[in-house]
């Protein structure tokens, strides 16, 4: 079994559990109460007279509801935070790009749906599929060219790119005349 396939399995045993997680607070909350209350309110409230081994499944449930909330609460920060160092690595990446590869994100950027036909035989394409900035927007070719397809940017370029204008100075125009020589490079 391979590493993703268990974090996958861990991941939906999470999901659920985390479902679950309004009810296992209400079962701590009534088993410290049975188990840490005082014993003369215990009294009062007729409930002094439960036995050991009532006791003893109150001990043991309220641990494993503890623990199973501390887990969902610890695995769910570790999965926040895993994904804002990932996105700020990423980030970091987009700085890094050639300045052909900020073109085509910057043309992707202003055409509609942030798509572009884009030729899988060209390296751009490869490397910016690498960094994760762009992804397939269909399985299908496109038609335009050979082995072109559409390519969309990924969610948190576009977000970043909203908030980033000096990501590439390039003009209107200039980019209007990369666009044309991009779909003369590319068409059959």
């Amino acid at each position: 079994m391979s590493n993703t396939s268990f974090d996958k399995i861990i991941d939906n045993v999470f999901d659920s559990l985390k479902k679950l997680t309004p009810a296992l607070i209400a079962l701590l909350i009534a088993t410290s109460f049975l188990l840490f209350a005082p014993e003369e309110f215990m009294r009062k409230i007729n409930l002094d007279n439960l036995g050991g081994t009532f006791k003893t499944v109150c001990g043991f449930t309220f641990v494993i509801s503890l623990s199973l909330i501390v887990s969902i609460l610890t695995f769910s920060i570790v999965g926040l935070i895993k994904r804002i160092f990932f996105v700020k690595s990423l980030e970091k990446e987009l700085q890094r790009l050639t300045d052909p590869e900020k073109i085509i994100v910057k043309l992707m950027y202003h055409m509609p749906a942030h798509a572009i036909s884009l030729s899988v035989q060209e390296g751009i394409t490869g490397a910016l599929l690498q960094k994760k900035i762009i992804a397939y927007a269909s399985s299908v070719g496109d038609g335009i060219g050979v082995f072109t397809f559409q390519f969309v940017l990924q969610a948190w370029v576009v977000k970043y790119l909203d908030s980033h204008d000096d990501f590439c100075k390039i003009s209107q125009s200039e980019l209007q005349k990369c666009l044309e020589e991009h779909y003369k490079r590319i068409r059959i």
